[in-house]
């Protein structure tokens, strides 16, 4: 217990530790940092410790010991600049560092315990990963985020399906992209390296002919073709043709938002040339279901670029 004195001022800091009752002349700094974290996942240390300083006359010594204790008694953990985007905390000083409460803690530890499933060369222990990882993205959305090397690791799962026979499951490759599709759009991360991301994904993409599979459950070919949008890939362009001419009625019309949506809007409009000189080729084959199936798309696209353009957030990932 530490004696203060003086008037207290409320600050922000102090606001979000408003429901904490404590004796006008002692505060229990251990107590005063979890009824703290309680309200609010993490802090910036040093703001936490000028509020001390300045409200309560503690020293930075002090505070720093009782840090390091609630540290190794595993109450709390202190995030650093590496870590910052795991947390979704948007601070460009690495010097920086992050008081994080022991839910927080505790959400890194089974994040690394499912990571550490990846290592395995047991199938179902991959399996089980990233069932739970998707579980856990679901419930904890936006608590914590995968950063560019977790995802890679994800990207050589998805790599490890092409030749294991067996992780050659859809439903298996339908969540790890879920995922991947997930961490991309919301958090504006991709795997740190893409080309053998990328490859894996054009691999893919060839392993599931259009007219089989997508009427069919977890069928992972939209977050392919989305995620690869995302790149501006030309594989996009080619899986399209592909579909204008094997594809069904039916199927044009479950498919067409998976290619014009604003993840691939940018290589749609990009390929207007290439697009017209496939819709002479439809058209000398009487395809006209197809023609229109490509015009509705390069409708969608355009739309949704000019809603893109107007969106600062989303124009620097898929622009």
């Amino acid at each position: 217990m530490v004696k203060v004195k003086g008037k207290k001022r409320i600050t922000d800091v102090g606001r979000k530790a408003k429901d904490i009752v404590l004796p006008k002349n002692v505060i229990d700094i251990g107590k005063y940092i979890m009824n703290l974290l309680s309200a609010k996942r993490f802090i910036k240390k040093s703001e936490f410790m000028a509020l001390l300083s300045r409200e309560y006359r503690i020293s930075g010594m002090t505070i720093e010991r009782k840090l390091n204790d609630l540290q190794e008694s595993h109450q709390i953990i202190k995030i650093r600049s590496d870590e910052f985007g795991r947390f979704g905390i948007n601070d460009t000083d690495s010097r920086s560092v992050y008081i994080a409460s022991k839910e927080t803690k505790d959400m890194k530890d089974y994040i690394d315990a499912i990571f550490g499933l990846f290592k395995s060369q047991d199938a179902d222990e991959i399996k089980q990963g990233v069932r739970a990882l998707r579980q856990h993205g679901t419930t904890y959305f936006r608590k914590y985020f995968l950063d560019g090397q977790q995802l890679n690791i994800l990207a050589e799962v998805l790599e490890k399906s092409l030749n294991d026979e067996k992780l050659k499951d859809d439903e298996f490759r339908n969540n790890l992209l879920m995922i991947l599709f997930n961490e991309m759009m919301t958090n504006k991360t991709k795997p740190a390296d893409e080309e053998p991301f990328l490859e894996t994904l054009r691999k893919l993409s060839d392993l599931y002919p259009t007219v089989e599979f997508y009427s069919k459950p977890n069928n992972p070919i939209p977050y392919i073709i989305q995620i690869l949008g995302i790149y501006r890939d030309p594989k996009v362009i080619d899986r399209l043709k592909e579909d204008a001419f094997n594809g069904n009625i039916p199927m044009f019309s479950s498919v067409a938002s998976f290619y014009g949506n604003k993840f691939t809007a940018k290589v749609i409009e990009d390929s207007k040339i290439e697009l017209l000189r496939l819709g002479v080729r439809l058209q000398k084959a009487g395809k006209k279901e197809a023609l229109d199936f490509i015009e509705n798309i390069q409708r969608q696209a355009a739309y949704n670029l000019q809603e893109l353009q107007r969106n600062e957030y989303e124009k620097e990932l898929y622009l």
